[in-house]
């Protein structure tokens, strides 16, 4: 990427799926944390999600990766 390029637009139009809605950037390898290994890496801080429906749906996925057990909670609007 050079400097000033729109990386977001990059990495959603340049890339390939790997799986049923696993999308791989070609410019960057994502690792698929386990639990344990989000725990450890999470110790200690603290995160914060502000926003609206998306960033919600964010914060249980991230949610399901440190407790595959969690559901899905909120009021629906």
């Amino acid at each position: 990427l050079l400097a000033g390029d729109d990386t977001c637009r990059y990495l959603i139009s340049s890339g390939r799926f790997l799986g049923e809605n696993v999308w791989q950037p070609y410019s960057c390898m994502m690792h698929k944390y386990k639990s344990s290994e989000a725990g450890t890496c999470l110790r200690d801080q603290h995160l914060t999600f502000v926003g609206d429906s998306r960033i919600r749906q964010l914060f249980y996925a991230f949610l399901k990766i440190l407790n595959p057990q969690i559901k899905e909670q909120g009021i629906k609007v």
